[in-house]
């Protein structure tokens, strides 16, 4: 992974906390942090506008509530993704997170 595979706002957050070239270990660790903010930011999204629409009866509130598992499926999805980054993670930190 190489920083122009980073979004514009992993960008930022490395700018903001590095003011140096970044290492490998920098970019993972910037890009699993974004990842999993924008993935429980996503997950506490999907929950909230899900539980509007349970419970009700008709079709459009049926709809809206589906709407909001597919947005907690792709929640899921990036989670998952940041687990991808978790072990190249691990062997350049030498620990466990």
């Amino acid at each position: 992974m190489e920083l122009a595979d980073l979004t514009k706002e992993e960008l930022l957050m490395i700018i903001k906390q590095k003011w140096y070239q970044p290492t490998q270990k920098d970019i993972l660790d910037i890009h699993w942090q974004f990842l999993n903010q924008s993935a429980r930011k996503l997950m506490d999204e999907s929950i909230a506008e899900g539980k509007k629409w349970e419970g009700k009866k008709d079709m459009e509130s049926y709809a809206k509530w589906m709407q909001s598992q597919k947005m907690f499926d792709k929640a899921m999805q990036i989670d998952e993704e940041a687990d991808k980054i978790y072990k190249p993670m691990e062997a350049l930190h030498g620990e466990t997170k």
